[in-house]
Formats: structure tokens, C-alpha cells, sequence
């Protein structure tokens, strides 16, 4: 709810030159507020870093945008202290500088020297992003160990597999595809014509982001928002087994529903159109509301989320595994051995499989 009104105060700030610039700001909200993608992230605990994350995010956006990107001694302060516990709530915070720097840049139109003018306010984030990742190395012992555990592509694979997952990271926002706790992934190995639209859709991104600076600068913005956050999660090699997964999607989707709102704007504009744009955005709202709605009972328990995944991802071993002991755990013996035996026939070599069995 917090990051709902955090999006409505800063669509109000980049529309505040708009004719219908607060109901423009209340659609971007209210497409935020029941956007599907968000399903995942809003309604299972174990995603609280995400959204905690995206509301520390959007509060220094809006204090950046209230202090018109020129923050005093003070402010810079309360900046830093917010940057340091967003990194250690989730590593994509240090997306936040950059976006920071974007703003001045794309939005406000500021060259290199009056961007330099802050060099003290971005020196206090480097610094805080340095005192991290000292933290993080004397913590976990490496920056990343868990690099390669799962997945250990190189050279065409990776670029292609990066490139293809960009792509349906882009195609998400717009629409979901079937929403699932567990995506199998499998690693792009040729050409083909999933990576040729993901090519274009990156490059018409990337084009947007320069083209657009001057006579569009917030569709500009939106599009660095939807960009940056997305880039350290192309580390295939390091986020884990589940490498396509839909909470990534929650920064990002911010700048998202700014460019489709101020698109639904233009037709607004015009008075044979106006009827059109509410039937149209009604829609939207009515079928984004009724995928997600439909997805939460997904979250009521182990069993229940286990259980839909493997309907739609049957042959996971590991998912097998933790269903049986879901069942474990509410006394259903034979369902947990039942779980177990096909968790084995999947992954024979497993040893905790049969440990738990």
C-alpha cells in the first residue's frame, strides 16, 4: 500500500505539467496496485525483501525529486542511510545510484558539470556501497559464493541465454505469462526467433532511453527504471536454480505502469477517444485484478503452493522432495512416501531424498 502512494506522489511530480495529470497519476497507481506480476512478491513472506527494498527506492526517488537533485549536508545524510540499508536488504539496491544519476540526466536534462556539482551527495553512496561490500565479503567470505552452483554457462550460451531472458523479464511487465512459484529454466542455445525479439525489444529499450531524453524525458526515465533493476539478475551463473522468477519484476514495474498510464494519457486528449480509454483501461485493471486474484490461494501452504507448482512444473525433483515433507509435517505418511518415491525416480542420486523418506 506504502509503495502504491509512493508511485502516485512521483507519477503526480513527472504529469504535474499534464491537463489530466492526476487521473493519469491514479491509473499508473491503480495499474501498481493490482499488477499480477506482483502476486509472488505481495503475498509470500519470503519476498518482504523485495518490496521493503522498492519502498526504500521510491523514497529516495521522491526525496531526490522534492529536493530538485540538489540534497544539503544533512539531506545527504539521511540519502546515505537509506542506500546502506537497502543494499543490505537487497543486493539490486545498487541499481538506486545510477537511477539516481538518470534522473538528472534523462529527466532534468543536466550536463556533466552541474551533475558533478552532487559530487559529494553520489561520493557518500559510493562510500556507503564500499562499506557494504566489505560487510558482504567479511560475512558470506566471498563476494558471491554461490556463483556457478547450478548453472555454469559461458560465451554464445550465456549471451544468449542473458538476451532471451531479458526478453521475457520485458514481455512480463506487459502481460504475465502462467504465474508460477518454480519456472524451470533451460538455457538458450541457438538462435531462434525468441531471441531476435528479445534483441529488438532491448535495443528498442536501450534507443528510448537516448532518443526520447529531450522530448519525452519521463517515458525516458521510466524506461532506466524498468531497465537497471533487471541487470543484475542476468547473472544466470549466480541467482540460483530458479533463474527466471516473477518478484524481480516489482522495481521494475514501476517505470512500467508510468509510460502506460501517460500512453492511456493521449487518449484522454481527445473527446472521441475519451470513452474508448476508460473502456480500455477498465479492462485491464479487470483482467489484471482477476489473474492475480485467482493465484493467491496458491500462498495458503506449503502443500497448497507445492501442489500447483508441480501442476504446472511436474518433473522438479526438488520440488517433489519439500512437498513431501510438507506432507511430513501435517502426519500424511503415505502422501510424504508417495512424494518421496517420485522425487527418487527423477533424481536417483539424491541423498536427502532418501534420508527423508
Amino acid at each position: 500500500a506504502a509503495n502504491t502512494l509512493l508511485v502516485f506522489r512521483l507519477s503526480l511530480y513527472f504529469l504535474r505539467n499534464s491537463a489530466c495529470g492526476q487521473q493519469i497519476a491514479l491509473a499508473a497507481a491503480a495499474l501498481f496496485a493490482v499488477h499480477p506480476i506482483h502476486n509472488e512478491a505481495v503475498v509470500w513472506v519470503a519476498v518482504l525483501p523485495d518490496i521493503f527494498m522498492t519502498l526504500l527506492a521510491l523514497v529516495m526517488i521522491l526525496l531526490f525529486v522534492l529536493q530538485d537533485a540538489r540534497p544539503t549536508a544533512r539531506q545527504i545524510a539521511v540519502h546515505a542511510a537509506l542506500f546502506l540499508v537497502a543494499l543490505f536488504t537487497k543486493e539490486t539496491s545498487v541499481a538506486l545510484l545510477p537511477l539516481l544519476v538518470g534522473f538528472e540526466w534523462l529527466y532534468l536534462g543536466r550536463g556533466f558539470r552541474q551533475i558533478w556539482a552532487n559530487r559529494n551527495f553520489y561520493a557518500a553512496l559510493i562510500a556507503m556501497f564500499g562499506f557494504y561490500l566489505v560487510m558482504r565479503m567479511y560475512a558470506l567470505g566471498s563476494l558471491a559464493p554461490a556463483q556457478g552452483g547450478h548453472f555454469f554457462l559461458t560465451g554464445q550460451e550465456l549471451l544468449l541465454s542473458m538476451i532471451a531472458l531479458m526478453g521475457r523479464y520485458l514481455a512480463s511487465l506487459i502481460f504475465p505469462p502462467e504465474l508460477n512459484y518454480f519456472h524451470v529454466y533451460h538455457p538458450t542455445q541457438q538462435v531462434d526467433l525468441a531471441v531476435l525479439l528479445s534483441l529488438a525489444a532491448i535495443v528498442a529499450v536501450i534507443a528510448g532511453i537516448f532518443l526520447l531524453r529531450r522530448r519525452m524525458p519521463m517515458i525516458s526515465y521510466g524506461l532506466l527504471v524498468i531497465l537497471l533493476p533487471l541487470l543484475p539478475v542476468m547473472n544466470i551463473n549466480g541467482v540460483g536454480e530458479n533463474v527466471f522468477t516473477e518478484r524481480y519484476l516489482y522495481l521494475p514495474s514501476v517505470g512500467f505502469v508510468w509510460i502506460a498510464a501517460w500512453a492511456w494519457g493521449f487518449l484522454l486528449s481527445g473527446k472521441r477517444q475519451v470513452v474508448l480509454g476508460w473502456i480500455l483501461f477498465a479492462a485491464l485493471l479487470a483482467v489484471y485484478t482477476a489473474i492475480g486474484w485467482a493465484r493467491t490461494p496458491d500462498w495458503r501452504d506449503d502443500v497448497h503452493l507445492y501442489t500447483a507448482t508441480l501442476n504446472q512444473s511436474p518433473g522438479l525433483p526438488s520440488l517433489r522432495n519439500s512437498l513431501g515433507g510438507a506432507y511430513e509435517l501435517q502426519g500424511k505418511h503415505r502422501e510424504a512416501i508417495a512424494e518421496f518415491h517420485q522425487a527418487l525416480a527423477l533424481e536417483p542420486d539424491k541423498p536427502d531424498i532418501y534420508y527423508n523418506m
